[in-house]
């Protein structure tokens, strides 16, 4: 009883790619040598079915080595969207690449951001309508330099499809077979793909709305190094593989339901005779019995007589008022939705509930719809409700929900989001989510969210969420900071900062400046140094304008010389040229002279020829400001005195005995730190930081001190790198957010 193994080697070679894709299919099976039962014969039939046509220009050769018993191992997932390119469509100009996950994927971004544009793009391609997928003058986005839409613009979306059940092998290529002829790798041994592309010029033929032509074409390589004219064209069985459920920010559940009662599902189902007999037969005997009804006759007669009195035809001369359909088809597809229990005790109609319930009733009834399409088609034909022939599968389903929070509270959210995930779960369908609100974030996966932004120069950029692929544990932190602070992917500027006093000091100096950061979109989101450069390029790669505010912590262990060359490292890290920007030898900052920094070189910053100086100097110009000479909560605490030191009430405020203020200048600058760093003229402050800052909250000390400054003395007398900072907020907002 010997053991023997089936493969099935599977070749492309196209006029422009002279290298093989091979597929081993393995399957293990003991077996009487001689014999070949028909099993393989029948899988050798399925494989080569699945395969059989060739487009002109490329070859397949088919090897089979087929022994008894061989299966083909089932992949759930046979088809998906890997990704779409959109050129000179609405708001995105020039291409962009948006990057699609398996199962669901976010987009987020501020309003006008692109994120309906992209949606809108898909649906050109995919949309279950006429209207979804004709391309319009308005589609074609205006060059920033023309006055109007020039004649020959063109646009082009297009989708790349992968093929996880050919990873390892799959039983079912009813995915693949349609897709086949159009296959393409991008090297050898790479992943098979198609790509599919929508083209559309825009003609000006004198008429206000000009003459669009489109065309839909197979590319067969996943290169630019193609011929237009030589792509094959989509049959519009292949498109209609992929269909788009487009649920838009203005809800229509009502049209939904009307689409569902007269769509492809409905039409398939197999109604009983016992019920389409009984329909015809009572909705006969009702209409006989209305006919017969005083009023009816009543109105019946004077109307006849009033229509004869215009319409002297042949034809439709008797009007008659029907009071049910004896059709069963047609009467099926007037059924409604309702909801009971009502508060009355009786039924709902779907227009009665609210915005918010109609927009969830949306939503489950979509994600109900393809669970029914896929578990219908999964049944034995003979066994399934719904007739197989004209439930035509479709391979794979978009469901596109844009603005989910729309009429709903944030608690729903958790709710639809599961509710994507179970859809996005289904092996015939993936999820886009389109949102501009913060707390979408929080429940979406980092990995699988892509970032829309509206840039300078009016067009959209889409990138993804740069996550640490080497630190988990920097990984994790960029997870929970996306999480925690989601706000950053909608903001205009964003500040990073050391910690919770920074939230509360920051936004009210700017304010005393006349700085709206709230009302301008700038979000302070506390940091933590240790993970700055992590954070530094997430931001850098968004291309989100940001500002760094740091703890000098002169005097601390790690602190003073110590922060400025951890600082400039980081900057490394996180991609900033520091020999260009920062390293000018016409200044002295040397690699060199970096690492001869002292603490001493930062006791006065007042002279900008010193070393110290002239570093932060150069780390301000990249946006890292340093509050001096230790923290925010200090730099606060020296400028205003007055304001902070005030003993709590009940309170005997801190010790002043040498001994006392020794002791508290020790706590402050923590284990290593060296006090003798600072003069005797700092003794008060020291005696003051940690009774306010360390024994109870710092943001509570600090709202209970600004409540006390009036609003001109912090505007003139803040620190320093407090008013630098937000000057350079400023000048990153438009004039009317500064």
């Amino acid at each position: 009883m010997p053991t023997r193994s089936a493969i099935v080697s599977i070749g492309i070679c196209s006029s422009r790619h002279r290298w093989w894709r091979t597929l081993a299919l393995r399957q293990q099976r003991s077996h009487t040598t001689g014999s070949r039962p028909d099993t393989a014969t029948r899988t050798e039939r399925r494989v080569a079915s699945a395969v059989g046509g060739v487009t002109k220009g490329a070859r397949v050769r088919f090897f089979f080595s087929l022994t008894q018993g061989t299966t083909l191992r089932f992949r759930e997932r046979k088809l998906i969207v890997e990704q779409v390119r959109i050129s000179n469509f609405r708001s995105i100009g020039e291409t962009q690449t948006l990057r699609l996950a398996d199962s669901v994927t976010t987009f987020v971004g501020g309003n006008g951001a692109g994120k309906t544009a992209a949606m809108a793009a898909l649906a050109k391609l995919f949309g279950v309508s006429k209207a979804q997928r004709t391309v319009v003058k308005s589609d074609f986005r205006v060059a920033a330099d023309a006055a109007e839409l020039q004649s020959g613009t063109v646009l082009f979306i297009e989708a790349v499809f992968a093929f996880p059940e050919l990873a390892e092998g799959a039983a079912d290529t009813g995915a693949v077979a349609e897709f086949w002829r159009q296959m393409a790798a991008s090297a050898p041994q790479a992943p098979l793909k198609a790509r599919m592309r929508l083209q559309a010029t825009w003609t000006d033929d004198g008429t206000p709305e000009g003459t669009v032509e489109e065309e839909l074409r197979w590319i067969s390589q996943l290169d630019d190094a193609f011929d237009w004219e030589e792509c094959a064209k989509v049959a519009p069985a292949d498109r209609g593989a992929v269909q788009m459920i487009y649920i838009p920010a203005v809800r229509n559940a009502g049209e939904q339901v009307r689409a569902l009662l007269r769509g492809r599902l409905w039409r398939a189902a197999r109604w009983s005779a016992g019920l389409s007999g009984k329909v015809g037969e009572h909705a006969q005997a009702l209409q006989s019995d209305f006919a017969t009804e005083a009023p009816l006759a009543f109105i019946q007669e004077r109307l006849a007589k009033r229509w004869r009195q215009v319409h002297s035809g042949d034809t439709d001369s008797d009007p008659v008022v029907k009071l049910i359909e004896h059709r069963f088809e047609t009467l099926v597809r007037n059924a409604e939705v309702r909801f009971r229990p009502a508060p009355d005790g009786a039924e709902r109609e779907l227009e009665r509930l609210s915005d918010g319930q109609r927009s969830l009733f949306q939503i489950a009834l979509t994600a109900a719809t393809l669970e029914v399409e896929q578990d219908a088609a999964a049944l034995k034909a003979e066994e399934a409700p719904f007739d197989h022939a004209r439930l035509r599968r479709v391979q794979l389903t978009l469901l596109a929900v844009e603005e989910p929070e729309n009429n709903l509270s944030p608690f729903f959210l958790s709710r639809i989001m599961s509710l994507a995930s179970d859809i996005g779960a289904m092996s015939t369908a993936q999820v886009l989510i389109a949102s501009h609100s913060a707390s979408i974030l929080s429940r979406a996966e980092p990995k699988d969210t892509r970032y829309f932004r509206l840039a300078k120069d009016r067009q959209t950029q889409i990138r993804d969420i740069p996550l640490p692929a080497d630190d988990s544990e920097a990984r994790a932190f960029i997870r929970l900071a996306v999480r925690a602070y989601p706000e950053i992917y909608f903001a205009r500027f964003v500040v990073l900062a050391e910690g919770d006093s920074e939230q509360v000091v920051i936004p009210r100096v700017a304010e005393a400046w006349d700085v709206l950061l709230d009302q301008s979109f700038v979000p302070v989101v506390p940091l933590g140094g240790r993970f700055a450069d992590r954070m530094w390029r997430l931001l850098t790669e968004l291309e989100i304008p940001h500002a760094t505010l740091l703890d000098l912590d002169l005097g601390r262990q790690h602190g003073g010389a110590a922060a400025i060359k951890s600082t400039v490292k980081r900057l490394a890290v996180a991609g900033t040229d520091v020999t260009e920007d920062i390293l000018s030898h016409k200044d002295g900052l040397t690699e060199q002279a970096l690492d001869a920094l002292t603490d001493e070189d930062f006791f006065d910053l007042s002279d900008a020829t010193k070393p110290g100086p002239k570093w932060i100097a150069a780390l301000r110009r990249e946006g890292v400001f340093f509050c001096y000479p230790l923290d925010l909560d200090f730099s606060m605490l020296r400028a205003f005195p007055s304001a902070y030191k005030v003993v709590r009430p009940g309170g005997s405020g801190p010790g002043d005995t040498p001994e006392a203020i020794a002791a508290l200048k020790a706590t402050t600058l923590k284990t290593g730190g060296t006090p003798a760093t600072y003069d005797p003229a700092t003794d008060e402050l020291f005696r003051w930081y940690p009774y306010l800052f360390l024994q109870k909250s710092k943001p509570e000390a600090h709202l209970l001190a600004l409540s006390r400054i009036d609003t001109l003395d912090l505007a003139s007398d803040a620190p320093d790198e407090i008013t630098e900072l937000i000057w350079y907020i400023a000048g990153h907002l438009e004039p009317k957010g500064a």
